[in-house]
């Protein structure tokens, strides 16, 4: 359950802001990203739990493709919205970034026989 509130925080948080630094990622609302964000951390969650037995590079780079697929098909759901595949790679990086960091503590907490599920 703290996996998923970590990526209910996270994933939202990384997604707007690359939202306003990044000049191939406009969204026209602030909620806009917000809404992706917690996509992202639900399908995120979703997947880790069916990867749960694969590697930490496994499901690094299953979050990396499902980011940059949903940053980018986002601009099709959203109007006045502009992506770039460059700028959906460079959000999924770092949203994948947080999510692996996200891995290494649960799978530290599971290992040591702290975990909270």
């Amino acid at each position: 359950m703290t996996g998923l509130i970590m990526k209910l925080i996270v994933c939202p948080l990384a997604v707007v802001a690359e939202a306003e630094f990044l000049p191939n990622v406009n969204y026209l609302s602030l909620y806009q990203p917000l809404a992706v964000g917690v996509m992202i951390a639900v399908a995120g969650q979703l997947t880790e739990n069916l990867l749960l037995r694969c590697s930490l590079l496994i499901n690094s780079l299953a979050d990396f493709f499902l980011a940059m697929v949903a940053v980018y098909c986002s601009q099709f759901f959203f109007p006045d919205t502009y992506v770039t595949w460059g700028g959906a790679s460079i959000t999924a990086y770092l949203v994948a970034m947080a999510e692996g960091l996200s891995h290494l503590f649960r799978l530290e907490s599971w290992q040591t026989g702290k975990d909270s599920r």
